[in-house]
């Protein structure tokens, strides 16, 4: 795995260079191959869709390029203005469709170059492309499962990112993580964390979900180094993920006998009676299971194996949602009891306690991004439970005095996170943007005048921080919010901007 890291970390030092060098960047740029330039230029030919200002300034300067003009930083703003003023004779010789695009395109309130400030945030296509990219993110993923098996973490899965970053606006580092596949995403848990940055790091990282971004991180040269860090931090970071409270969707599906033994004998269940496995109690990881099942060659799941094992390895105050389908919910119940199996019905089972037994029927409206709210299988990792928690109270007040003895904060309007954004980026790009998923009984964003300021309070009354408080920390002035007003009015309504970060205050 040596080539790999190398390969990576040479990568990570030379775009760092571009980075924090723009004279760097711009030198490079003018020792660009012609056949790349002639890539480019098809790549961001904007006559073929919509406009995007970014797209056209990239060919634009392409164009230049391939004509033997050098290319300064100077030049890179004097094209930015043209095209915010929609100077069209500045842009002689471009296509018509292209011209007739910049003359229609409609201008924002706020500057249309606003995430690509930085000259390597424009132009990162221009060197991280074609078999750079594809061997970045292969050796990405060779790197993480090598790992997986050095380390033997047979139930870990693997997350990587690569240099063109959460936001696709360009990074000067990229990164990997392994965390535990019960988790069901990186962001819920403790990870084996390697960036790959100026000067490559390895350690523990912490999921977004969990808190403020503050790894323990080394400094590694090489592969082995970086097995030296993790093996050191090994015990901890399982012991950390141990005690995190799960989050599961069970669907005891059509089975009547299933449906009874969940509702009258609260005990969730499974069969499998075609494997003929038994007692799996001394069953340790996915891979057993799976050789217990008959697929030893196999280290993914195997008709259902991996939702058994995550059935049989659940923690006792691991939280479930019994549902119906992938949009009904018919109930929450916390995990209660270890793995037992009932020999006589021959069904592999866990005991639980019953938090509550009302229905939510989910709108696939609510959340866009979302179209159906639970995974089909019959028990499998949810990572929607802070908006299930926030709907049962809208729908149930009286839940949430139920929900805050599970140590469930439900009362804050949601601000849910652009895809993949981890804290280290959003101080990286200048403007970020949020979603506030506001309840209109509580607060009517609608309601509000242009220019008037709302403030909300990060802890709620009995002073313990939100359950978004680590978005509280990262939203900063001149940050924007989309306004979203939940059920039952389900609409976009407004633009905000943050006018202060976060802050204390007497009154």
């Amino acid at each position: 795995m040596e080539k790999q890291f190398q390969f990576i970390a040479n990568l990570a030092k030379q775009y760092h260079s571009y980075l924090t060098k723009p004279e760097t960047l711009f030198h490079a740029l003018g020792e660009l191959e012609d056949s790349d330039l002639s890539e480019i230029l098809v790549e961001y030919d904007n006559s073929g869709g919509n406009f995007q200002p970014v797209n056209f300034l990239r060919w634009d300067i392409a164009r230049r390029l391939q004509r033997g003009e050098e290319v300064s930083e100077t030049l890179l703003e004097e094209i930015k203005e043209n095209i915010r003023t929609q100077n069209l004779s500045y842009f002689q010789g471009a296509p018509v469709e292209a011209i007739e695009q910049l003359a229609s395109f409609e201008q924002k309130k706020y500057d249309v170059f606003s995430m690509w400030r930085k000259p390597w945030s424009i132009f990162y296509p221009f060197f991280y492309r074609g078999k750079i990219k594809q061997t970045t993110q292969v050796y990405l993923e060779q790197l993480s499962k090598q790992l997986i098996i050095d380390l033997e973490l047979p139930d870990y899965g693997f997350h990587t990112v690569d240099f063109v970053g959460m936001r696709n606006t360009g990074s000067d580092y990229c990164w990997l993580s392994l965390f535990p596949k019960e988790k069901g995403s990186h962001k819920d848990g403790h990870q084996f964390f390697i960036s790959f940055a100026n000067e490559p790091e390895a350690g523990r990282g912490i999921g977004s979900a969990l808190g403020k971004w503050e790894p323990d991180l080394e400094p590694v040269g090489s592969y082995e180094d970086c097995l030296s860090v993790f093996r050191s931090k090994r015990d901890e970071i399982l012991e950390l993920n141990g005690k995190i409270r799960n989050y599961f969707k069970y669907d005891p599906g059509k089975g009547a006998r299933e449906q009874r033994l969940l509702e009258s004998e609260d005990l969730i269940v499974a069969e499998y009676a075609e494997f003929n496995l038994g007692d799996i109690s001394t069953v340790n990881s996915l891979v057993e299971m799976n050789e217990a099942m008959g697929n030893a060659s196999d280290d993914g799941s195997y008709h259902g194996s991996w939702n058994l094992w995550l059935l049989k390895s659940a923690s006792p105050g691991d939280v479930v949602f019994a549902t119906r389908g992938v949009n009904k919910c018919r109930g929450i119940c916390i995990v209660d009891g270890k793995y037992e199996f009932n020999q006589e019905l021959g069904l592999h089972t866990r005991k639980v306690k019953w938090i509550t037994k009302k229905n939510y029927d989910y709108e696939p409206s609510d959340l866009s991004s979302m179209k159906a709210l639970f995974r089909p299988d019959f028990f499998a990792p949810s990572n929607v439970s802070q908006f299930i928690f926030s709907e049962y109270v809208r729908l149930y007040p009286e839940l949430e005095e139920v929900f805050n003895e599970y140590s469930v904060d439900s009362s804050a309007p949601e601000i849910l996170e652009a895809p993949e954004t981890e804290e280290t980026v959003v101080e990286e790009v200048e403007t970020a943007f949020w979603w506030l998923n506001a309840n209109p009984r509580m607060w009517k964003v609608g309601d509000l005048e242009i220019g008037e300021t709302q403030t909300y309070t990060t802890r709620n009354e009995k002073g313990n921080k939100r359950r978004i408080y680590k978005y509280f920390e990262a939203a900063k002035e001149g940050d924007l919010v989309i306004g979203y007003e939940s059920s039952p009015n389900k609409r976009v309504n407004s633009i905000l901007e943050v006018s202060r970060g976060l802050h204390s205050s007497e009154e």
